[in-house]
């Protein structure tokens, strides 16, 4: 069996493909994935805790929804 690297199912990166801004915030430069986003630390960190990983960010379903919805993703 292939193996298949979690960034091509569940891409965690945070920037607008026509926007050099980050999704998550909409104020910084853009970041490579939501896990450092400095500008979304505090809802990270209610919904996911401290991933160090992106395998610990999607052990983690419920908060990965949780966090979406609180930056409005899911509307």
């Amino acid at each position: 069996m292939a193996q298949v690297d979690a960034q091509d199912i569940f891409p965690l990166s945070v920037s607008q493909p026509d926007s050099p801004l980050c999704r998550a915030c909409m104020e910084a430069d853009e970041t490579p994935t939501m896990l450092e986003c400095t500008g979304v630390t505090e809802q990270r960190e209610i919904y996911l805790g401290s991933p160090a990983t992106i395998p610990e960010v999607l052990s983690n379903l419920g908060g990965m929804l949780g966090f979406w919805n609180e930056l409005g993703w899911l509307e």
